[in-house]
């Protein structure tokens, strides 16, 4: 429980950034006309470009440096940020990216950061969402260099700052799979700190990763692939090509995952096996039913894995606050544990209170599962600190009773059978 009162102080960052930005990033400021009182950094990176994990986290717990490389028609980021403004002062950039053929521009926006609505800190400020690219495979191969000039429209002060990294064609793939269950899982969880596509490939290749076993989709795993491989073209292009060389694992889930994204017709004039063909349409079929995780009205449980498997995928906040939103009815919650204590039926209460109490029940136990995941646990200390009218009184600790409770008898049950 103590992790939910672990409230960071944010002026550690001004100490924190310059770490992750300075001396894990390999890029250095430019050299040149640089009188600036404030620093510029940029990141190039593989992580998702709505940046949650700088605004709804406290920097120390997440380990943040610059891919050295990246792949054509692979998506990434490009995101700058300023230290050492101060409240008040907003800054205007111009961020570049130039080709290693004739140094030509291939990139070029402008930006202004107000401080006063995107303060991570006293003196730390950051862009709302990242700059996202996608380089085809008509663009050269080499080592590209992305700029940043920096001006406080204060102080009139500039600041420079260059990030290089190379750029290449993805021509083979590690199908390596992940053997065990538990580091199947545990890459699977931890995906989204790095969102490499060397990863995704052992992910794809490991038997623990069929979206459909025993003739039922796993919701998580449905979610994670698709969203993942939605940043991938190059890899979706490659499982296209080498499809008749991928093993039996890899052909499967490529197939479930080709039907997932509506890239069912890349397999036309494949040959598929029964089984291939079934599990294909399968998804296809079951995909209609699938509603998206953020409608009104919660479709059921299977709501809940939907959106793990897209925080595993993205390491984005949405997600997480979805699941908090099935926390609003302790009541049915504790009324169902009830009858779990008392082994009794659901048949004679009212229909509201048994969906409701499980979703309680099921959200809950989602939440307590993947506090040990660090990126998650930081998101859900933001939202029990953002919305405290939540868990007023002992909220927090009754919720988290009933799910410990609700574990007990789930443990003492399966030991009988």
């Amino acid at each position: 429980m103590k992790h939910f009162f672990r409230f960071c102080f944010y002026t550690l960052l001004l100490f924190v950034v310059p770490v992750l930005f300075g001396q894990q990033s390999r890029g250095v400021p430019k050299k040149g006309k640089d009188n600036a009182d404030f620093k510029s950094f940029l990141v190039v990176s593989r992580l998702d470009k709505n940046i949650d994990f700088l605004h709804k986290t406290v920097l120390k717990n997440i380990s943040l440096s610059s891919v050295n490389k990246l792949y054509k028609n692979e998506y990434f980021s490009v995101f700058p940020v300023f230290i050492n403004v101060a409240n008040g002062e907003d800054v205007v950039f111009d961020l570049i990216v130039r080709s290693p053929e004739n140094n030509a521009v291939v990139f070029h926006k402008k930006g202004v950061v107000a401080n006063k609505h995107l303060n991570l800190s006293d003196t730390v400020v950051s862009v709302e969402s990242a700059f996202e690219m996608c380089f085809d495979n008509s663009m050269p191969s080499g080592q590209y260099t992305a700029l940043i000039i920096a001006k406080n429209l204060k102080t009139s002060k500039v600041s420079y700052f260059q990030e290089q990294f190379e750029l290449a064609e993805w021509t083979s793939a590690d199908f390596t799979a992940i053997e065990k269950s538990k580091d199947f899982w545990q890459t699977l969880r931890n995906y989204h700190n790095s969102q490499s596509p060397d990863i995704l490939c052992k992910l794809f290749g490991s038997s623990h990763g069929q979206i459909i076993s025993n003739g039922e989709i796993n919701y998580t795993l449905f979610m994670f692939f698709r969203e993942a491989l939605r940043t991938k073209p190059c890899l979706i292009d490659l499982f296209d090509k080498n499809f008749d060389l991928l093993d039996n694992n890899t052909r499967k889930n490529v197939v479930m995952a080709f039907a997932s994204l509506g890239d069912a017709y890349r397999l036309r004039g494949k040959v598929l096996t029964s089984e291939e063909k079934l599990l294909q349409d399968k998804i296809l079929t079951s995909q209609l039913n699938i509603m998206s995780p953020y409608e009104k009205v919660f479709a059921g449980l299977s709501t809940i894995d939907l959106l793990w498997g897209e925080f595993y995928a993205k390491g984005n906040y949405a997600p997480i606050e979805r699941v908090f939103h099935c926390l609003d009815d302790i009541n049915s919650a504790e009324i169902i544990l009830k009858c779990y204590t008392q082994n009794t039926s659901f048949d004679n209460l009212n229909p509201y209170d048994v969906r409701s109490g499980i979703l309680f029940i099921s959200s809950a136990y989602s939440i307590m599962r993947n506090a040990s995941v660090k990126l998650a646990m930081s998101y859900i200390d933001f939202y029990v600190k953002e919305n405290p009218e939540k868990f007023k009184g002992n909220k927090l600790k009754r919720t988290f009773g009933i799910v410990n409770d609700y574990l007990k008898i789930k443990t003492q049950t399966t030991k009988h059978k």
